[in-house]
């Protein structure tokens, strides 16, 4: 099938221009009434053309419009260089529902958010919480709480030791100060998405530049619980898929979100997998997983139907991935 695509930008926050790409299915997938579209929330490390790309493609040749973009101040967005905001995506995020609602090939009624690890998966469950605009969400090993995930993810004293040294850069950084410091500085990366990392670096240099305001982007992710919101998404479907052995995400903050939402809602943990699996060598599997839940949600409106509730499997949903994007999934992996 073939599949298109366009760079787009659109405008958020303080009237700052964000780049994105959007993905458009061929036009014979394409209803009269527009396509269900997924806007794509980048993680932790928003890095645009890791995992963007494979996801787009993928859920583009299902059918999809899918939307990609860069937050303000990473890639080719304007504002700030790297202030990661998580208050600030927030409003990128919804910014991009407003956007993709603004396409003649979208079908506005059907719009879904795909949160892509760890902060993707935060900000796709604040989102869909916060606007009705939002059919239903996937969210792939995200957290619930963003104080209690740095501070569990450290031992006791590592924890005392980062509030003061957190407490320090706000001193300094109201007088003119602060450090901008490496992301897993701020948020304490299990030790093989240190080893993963590095090997993406060859890819994107830029992950190895990043440098983040910290106290900034500590305070602003100590402050972020979506677990505080998520039951707000009922009876709109969530679906949340974690790793089994993650210790950057434990599973518990999946698991948390799970239990504070409301139905139709499905929780599934990848057995063996860590923390960058889910968009690594597991991509596949969490794709395929997604469109299945994606098929049975993001379906055209039914006028004589007012809700359906509880989740029943639906195997016979055909939503694989294409064959030849899971060869490139797979010969691509950082394993």
């Amino acid at each position: 099938m073939a599949v298109t695509s366009e760079t787009i930008s659109f405008i958020s926050g303080p009237g700052l221009s964000l780049h994105g790409v959007i993905y458009l299915p061929d036009q014979a997938r394409r209803p009269a009434a527009g396509a269900p579209a997924i806007i794509l929330c980048l993680g932790y490390r928003p890095v645009f053309g890791m995992f963007a790309p494979k996801y787009a493609r993928g859920f583009a040749e299902m059918g999809y419009v899918v939307l990609t973009f860069e937050y303000r101040g990473f890639g080719e967005s304007e504002g700030p260089r790297w202030r990661h905001i998580a208050q600030e995506q927030l409003e990128d995020v919804r910014n991009a529902i407003t956007y993709v609602t603004t396409r003649a090939e979208v079908d506005a009624d059907r719009v879904a958010l795909w949160g892509d690890a760890s902060y993707g998966g935060a900000h796709a469950v604040m989102a869909g919480a916060l606007d009705q605009r939002v059919r239903c969400v996937a969210a792939t090993t995200p957290f619930a709480d963003g104080e209690a995930l740095l501070r569990d993810t450290r031992t006791p004293w590592e924890w005392q030791d980062f509030l003061a040294r957190v407490d320090a850069d706000r001193r300094a950084r109201v007088l003119g100060g602060g450090e901008a410091v490496a992301p897993e500085e701020i948020m304490n990366f299990e030790p093989a998405s240190h080893v993963r990392a590095a090997k993406h670096a060859e890819k994107h240099p830029e992950l190895a530049a990043l440098r983040y305001p910290l106290s900034e982007t500590a305070d602003s992710t100590m402050a972020y619980k979506p677990v505080d919101y998520v039951d707000r998404l009922a009876p709109r479907p969530l679906l949340l898929i974690a790793a089994e052995l993650d210790r950057t995400t434990p599973t518990s903050q999946a698991e948390q979100l799970y239990g504070a939402a409301g139905p139709p809602k499905r929780l599934v943990i990848l057995k063996g997998a860590g923390h960058t699996d889910v968009h690594g060598a597991r991509l596949a599997d969490v794709m395929e997983i997604g469109a299945r839940w994606l098929a049975r949600h993001l379906g055209p409106r039914t006028a004589d139907i007012v809700r359906v509730e509880g989740d029943p499997e639906a195997e016979d949903v055909d939503a694989r991935v294409p064959a030849d994007l899971r060869d490139l999934i797979e010969k691509e992996a950082i394993r």
